[in-house]
C-alpha cells in the first residue's frame, strides 16, 4: 500500500511539473514579445551632508526596473573643520536596492548594505591617531528626481568596536551614470 501511495505521489509531482514547464514555455513567449530592460551596471557617486561632509562611489547591477545589486561601494565622512583628526572609511561588500514603480522620471528607493568601517580619531591626551574597526551597516532611503539625480537620507551605523552601536545620519545627494 505504502508503494502505491509513493507512486501516486511521484506520478502527481511528474505531471505537475510536466504542465508547469509547458506553462512556462508559454510564458516565456509571451514575455519575449513584451518590451523588456536588459540588466545593467550603474556607477553612484554620492555626497553626503550634515555637521560634516563624505563622499562616496558605488557600483550596481540592475536586474531589473525593480531590483538592483550593490556589488561594491567606498566612502569616506569626516567633520568640516578637521578631517586629519576625525574620519570614517567605509567599505560596502554587501548590498541591495529595491525601486518603487516610476511616475514619469520620478521613484523611491530604499537600499542596505553591508561591510567594514574604520573609525579615526585624534586623541588628544596622547595626540596621536586611533581607529576603531566595525561592521559597518548603511541604510538608505529615497527619491531618484531624474534618471541621473537622487536624493535621499544615509542612517550610517557603526557596530563591534564601541561598547554600542553608533550612528549617523546624513542627507545625500547622488549622481548616477
Amino acid at each position: 500500500m505504502k508503494k502505491i501511495l509513493l507512486l501516486a505521489i511521484i506520478a502527481l509531482f511528474t505531471s505537475t511539473a510536466m504542465q508547469a514547464q509547458i506553462g512556462e514555455s508559454k510564458s516565456k513567449k509571451i514575455v519575449s514579445k513584451a518590451v523588456k530592460a536588459p540588466a545593467k551596471f550603474t556607477n553612484e557617486l554620492g555626497l553626503y551632508i550634515q555637521d560634516g561632509w563624505g563622499i562616496g562611489y558605488q557600483l550596481r547591477r540592475e536586474f531589473n526596473q525593480y531590483v538592483g545589486w550593490n556589488i561594491i561601494g567606498v566612502s569616506y565622512m569626516s567633520a568640516f573643520e578637521s578631517p586629519a583628526d576625525v574620519g570614517q572609511f567605509n567599505f560596502k561588500l554587501l548590498g541591495a536596492r529595491g525601486y518603487t514603480p516610476a511616475w514619469k522620471s520620478i521613484r523611491g528607493y530604499v537600499d542596505l548594505n553591508m561591510g567594514y568601517s574604520v573609525y579615526y580619531f585624534r586623541n588628544y591626551w596622547s595626540d596621536e591617531v586611533e581607529g576603531v574597526h566595525n561592521f559597518g551597516l548603511d541604510f538608505g532611503l529615497g527619491v531618484q528626481v531624474h534618471k541621473n539625480v537622487a536624493v535621499g537620507y544615509n542612517l550610517n551605523v557603526l557596530a563591534g568596536g564601541f561598547d554600542e552601536a553608533a550612528k549617523s545620519h546624513w542627507f545625500k545627494l547622488s549622481f548616477l551614470f
